[in-house]
């Protein structure tokens, strides 16, 4: 995602020689030590090309710098995001919590609608028939013409219409995550799930955010962050939807009765307006031949290091 693209820090490059001296360590105690080849693997370095009209996920637009954004697009530099090991640890523990509520909690209680698709023969339910719209992935994924949307979302079956699985214990179907997109704006992402929760009976738009005991405790206190709230209003705005709620989950939390944190988000109207706006209008700079680089909202530092624009 552009809002955590940054250049390489002291900090960031401090992580990695630790991680290498560890691995140096097990290597030379063990030759034939599997998991320090894992670890040299594993990380990753992902480019990203900024021009005025790419695709863009509202996890993305939610969060970017748009003083970072203009600069690449005018200088034709990449954004450039290191990995280290430790972040793609906790970003796939955040993927696997996803897949562990969405397909086996929420799934098999009836209470998420989305795609799903059968373990046996692969047929996926819930594909909008009516919606044949060619719609680029805002995450890089290419062209989609096939998706789930808020009207051909369902819960999980019981049979596969297509072969005749029947559901079982640990068998039967795999959560497609339904996808939302505004062609004028080009944006376009996937969200966690829509939800009737029972005492509104009113349809809202689900986002799971794995985070630890620590941040879930700051977080009952001071309430969901600000950018949380705007991908939330986002996905419920391209979707129709007044509502939306944030589901904060403890990875690190044993105690089932207190990894979990509801935030019910109304959709404000002003913010996504604002938002909507903000991003034409960066858009429009990075077409001028002498652009008017917009201030950093982050003051050049970002809770995990400092901002991608203070590379620029």
């Amino acid at each position: 995602m552009i809002g955590d693209i940054y250049k390489a820090s002291k900090e960031i490059l401090g992580q990695q020689e630790v991680v290498g001296t560890q691995i140096d360590a097990v290597e030379s105690g063990d030759p034939w030590a599997i998991i320090p080849h894992l670890f040299s693997k594993v990380p990753k370095t992902k480019e990203t090309r900024v021009t005025h009209d790419m695709w863009l996920g509202p996890s993305t637009v939610s969060s970017l710098c748009p003083k970072a954004f203009v600069l690449a697009g005018k200088m034709g530099v990449p954004l450039i995001r290191h990995e280290t090991l430790q972040q793609r640890w906790t970003m796939d523990r955040g993927t696997f919590l996803h897949e562990l509520l969405q397909n086996f909690w929420f799934g098999r209680a009836g209470m998420v609608l989305g795609g799903w698709k059968c373990d046996d023969c692969s047929h996926i339910h819930g594909i909008d028939i009516d919606d044949d719209t060619v719609v680029m992935d805002g995450h890089g994924g290419g062209e989609v013409v096939d998706k789930v949307t808020l009207k051909s979302a369902i819960p999980m079956p019981m049979v596969c219409e297509q072969c005749g699985m029947k559901r079982r214990w640990r068998h039967g179907f795999t959560f497609v995550e339904p996808m939302v997109y505004d062609l004028g704006l080009r944006v376009s992402g996937y969200v966690d799930g829509i939800i009737r929760p029972p005492e509104t009976g009113v349809l809202e738009v689900m986002d799971i955010k794995g985070t630890s005991k620590k941040a879930l405790a700051t977080l009952r206190r001071r309430g969901p962050y600000l950018e949380h709230v705007k991908q939330v209003t986002w996905y419920a705005d391209m979707m129709g939807l007044k509502k939306g709620r944030i589901l904060y989950v403890a990875r690190d939390e044993e105690n089932v009765s207190k990894a979990f944190l509801e935030k019910p988000v109304d959709v404000d109207e002003k913010m996504i307006s604002q938002e909507k706006e903000s991003l034409r209008a960066i858009r429009q700079e990075i077409k001028k031949d002498e652009p008017s680089i917009p201030p950093c909202p982050h003051g050049g530092r970002r809770p995990w290091g400092p901002c991608e624009c203070a590379a620029l």
